[in-house]
Order: C-alpha cells, then sequence, then structure tokens
C-alpha cells in the first residue's frame, strides 16, 4: 500500500473511492467517484483515438484521459459531490460552492 502525506494530492484522489455519487446519477446502484472518473477517462480516451485516426484531429489521447481522470478531484475536498442542479442554482451560490472546494 502507498503511503501519503497527508493533504496530498494522491491522498486525495484516492479518497473519490469512498465519495458516492449524487442518487438520481445512478437510479440502479450505487457509483464512488473513483469509478464515475475511470468510465469517464475510458471512454474519453476512445473518442480522443477516434478523432485522432478516422478524423485526422490533433487531439493527444493521452492529455484528454488524464484530464477526465482527475475531474472529479475537487469533489474529495470535504465537499463531496453536489448535484448539478444545486451547484448551478444560481451563479452566487456556485460561486460560493467552488471557494469550498478549492480549500
Amino acid at each position: 500500500m502507498f503511503h501519503h502525506k497527508k493533504g496530498s494530492f494522491s491522498a486525495w484522489m484516492l479518497r473519490l473511492r469512498k465519495i458516492i455519487r449524487w442518487p438520481l446519477m445512478t437510479a440502479r446502484e450505487p457509483e464512488t467517484c473513483a469509478q464515475h472518473s475511470f468510465e469517464v477517462a475510458l471512454i474519453s480516451h476512445q473518442i480522443a483515438l477516434i478523432g485522432k485516426i478516422k478524423f485526422k484531429r490533433s487531439y493527444d489521447p493521452s492529455l484528454i484521459t488524464l484530464a477526465a481522470l482527475y475531474h472529479e478531484a475537487s469533489e474529495s475536498g470535504g465537499v463531496g459531490d453536489i448535484p448539478s442542479p444545486l451547484k448551478y442554482y444560481n451563479p452566487e451560490l456556485t460561486e460560493q460552492i467552488k471557494k469550498l472546494k478549492v480549500r
């Protein structure tokens, strides 16, 4: 098992396996943020490869995959997964939630 300093980025990312995504997104079974991030990374990589090979786009599949893998990093910062309808209800609330997640 890897040991991480408290507060390190790796430690925060490993917490994603303990954060359950909000229920409306998973009607049949619970899903963790880690599972979601893995699936998004897998699909993003495949789409990027299709774009690069079939449509001659200049995408970097590795960079896209990495961004997808880390896209939920802020969820592990203590706030957890906040449902999008609540998160984006109004600009003031959105700004306050972003301030909480940065810390």
